[in-house]
């Protein structure tokens, strides 16, 4: 079963994308490497952000900068963004949801 996802890689536009809702097209969102999950919330929604968790060690070029409530970071490599159900599982995002991810990297 497909997702649809919003991926971002570093110097390029946000795009709305559909995936496979599977580690291995999960990892190829991601530029490969082992999945980390970073939860954020924007608008309201609570986002799933998957990223490489060894993108700093390897020297992945910096995409964007994430500001928390008691700290921030710079985001390395290419990213992933969906949502998680209440199980836990990974769900796509609806055409709104994906709008909103849109807009938050745009900075609206």
């Amino acid at each position: 079963m497909k997702i649809r996802v919003v991926t971002k890689e570093p110097g390029a536009m946000p795009r709305i994308r559909e995936i496979e809702n599977d580690l291995e097209a999960m990892q190829a969102a991601i530029g490969g490497g082992h999945l980390e999950l970073v939860r954020f919330e924007f608008s309201g929604t609570e986002f799933d952000l998957w990223l490489d968790e060894d993108g700093k060690r390897k020297g992945l070029a910096p995409n964007f900068h994430l500001q928390g409530p008691l700290n921030a970071d710079t985001v390395v490599g290419p990213v992933m963004i969906a949502r998680g159900n209440a199980e836990g599982d990974t769900v796509g995002l609806s055409a709104e949801e994906a709008i909103k991810v849109l807009a938050w990297f745009l900075g609206s």
